[in-house]
C-alpha cells in the first residue's frame, strides 16, 4: 500500500536531484495506484496474467540476463579502470545505460549516454526487446 511516507520520500529525492530551489519548478509528482484491478500503464503487472508468468520468467528474463552479461563485458572493463576501490559489475553498467533513459526524459541529457558505444546502445536495446 503507498503510504504519504512514500511521497515525502520521493519529494526528498527530487530536490536533491534537481537541486533545492529548483525541483519546485523542475519536477511535477504523479502519484498513480498500483494495484490489483486499476488500470496502470506504468504497472501492467497489475492487470496482465502474462507480464510475470512462468513463461516470462523462464524464457524471456533469463535469456535477457544472459545477453546482459555478454554484451556489457567490454563496457565492465572498460569503465571499471576509471573506477577505483569499486568493483563494477555488468549489472551497475546496465544500471547506467538506464539512467541514460531516465535523466534523459528528466533532464533532456545525461553524461551516462556517453559512457557506451553504439555496438553496447544496439545490445542495451536488444536485451530491451527492440
Amino acid at each position: 500500500m503507498w503510504a504519504p511516507f512514500h511521497y515525502v520520500r520521493s519529494l526528498h529525492f527530487a530536490a536533491g536531484f534537481f537541486g533545492l530551489h529548483d525541483y519546485t519548478h523542475r519536477y511535477r509528482q504523479l502519484v498513480e495506484i498500483e494495484a490489483d484491478g486499476v488500470n496502470s500503464t506504468l504497472s501492467p503487472r497489475n492487470n496482465c496474467p502474462n507480464v510475470c508468468n512462468e513463461v516470462l520468467d523462464n524464457g524471456h528474463r533469463r535469456y535477457s540476463d544472459q545477453w546482459v552479461e555478454r554484451y556489457l563485458v567490454g563496457a565492465r572493463d572498460r569503465l571499471s579502470q576509471q573506477v577505483l576501490g569499486f568493483n563494477l559489475t555488468i549489472w551497475d553498467c546496465l544500471q547506467m545505460q538506464q539512467l541514460c533513459a531516465f535523466e534523459t526524459a528528466a533532464l533532456g541529457n545525461s553524461k551516462f549516454c556517453g559512457l557506451f558505444t553504439e555496438d553496447e546502445w544496439k545490445g542495451f536495446a536488444y536485451a530491451n526487446g527492440d
